[in-house]
């Protein structure tokens, strides 16, 4: 259950990093812009049948995965995927069950944590571990580097485990993904 939690905040921390970065996409990219069918507006309707394609970016291209709208409950009865408040918006649930079957697909287990971004955008996510011995100012300067290029989108991911001078110093951060700065 811990890992289907973890994988659900995952997701739900991507979907936010995506849509405060929206002009880095390209236009129609948008997470509800993947989702098919599509009436006015270019935007997702309810399909009676249920089933739905969502263009996920996998093996270098944008590629359809059909999923179907019923929603996964653990034994709890909390949903194992992101919904919305809104009953009629389905696009977190349907983008979240395509990234669930790719990565079940590709052998990643439950949810494999680098390829999400990328599944959603096609960006090209770069693993920077910092550590204490790295100078904090060559971190900060790497950082304002991709930044100032403009092509660079970061978020922090924090351990789920950290130690109690770890967590002391974090104090006031959430302790899952989510977008830093941009």
């Amino acid at each position: 259950k811990i890992n289907a939690i973890r994988a659900l905040e995952w997701i739900t921390s991507c979907m936010q990093l995506v849509a405060l970065h929206v002009e880095k996409l390209p236009l129609g990219t948008f997470l509800w812009e993947l989702v098919y069918p599509k009436g006015p507006g270019d935007l997702p309707i309810y399909n009676t049948s249920g089933k739905y394609g969502v263009r996920i970016f996998e093996h270098g291209s944008w590629r359809f995965v059909l999923v179907d709208d019923r929603i996964p409950f653990d034994a709890d009865g909390a949903p194992l995927v992101p919904v919305s408040n809104a009953s009629l918006e389905l696009w977190p649930l349907l983008l979240a069950k395509a990234l669930y079957k790719v990565s079940v697909r590709s052998g990643g287990g439950l949810i494999d944590e680098e390829a999400v971004l990328h599944h959603l955008t096609g960006w090209t996510p770069q693993r920077v571990p910092i550590s204490d011995s790295m100078p904090r100012h060559a971190i900060y300067d790497f950082l304002q580097q991709r930044i100032g290029q403009g092509d660079a989108v970061i978020g922090l991911a924090l351990r789920a485990d950290p130690s109690a001078e770890e967590a002391s110093a974090l104090a006031g951060v959430g302790m899952r993904a989510g977008p830093l700065l941009g």
